[in-house]
């Protein structure tokens, strides 16, 4: 019964630490937001957290999809 509560005590820490990793990584990522819809488009870095509803960005090869948080 002590080994089961102990096991059980370090998997939800361990849960709690890679849900705040996931959470602190959402905000780092770095969204690049075009300027207008064409194929010479600029686009400017943005952090991801703001993006807004219809915003429209830029995905290639290897980047992290950047999301909303709002």
């Amino acid at each position: 019964m002590l080994f089961a509560n102990f096991s059980e005590a370090l998997a939800e820490g361990r849960g709690k630490a890679q849900a705040a990793a996931l959470r602190r990584t959402r905000r780092e990522v770095q969204a690049k937001k075009l300027n207008k819809i064409d194929r010479e488009s600029k686009y400017s870095l943005v952090p991801s957290n703001e993006l807004k509803q219809n915003d429209i960005f830029l995905v290639e090869t290897g980047d992290m999809i950047p999301a909303d948080v709002k």
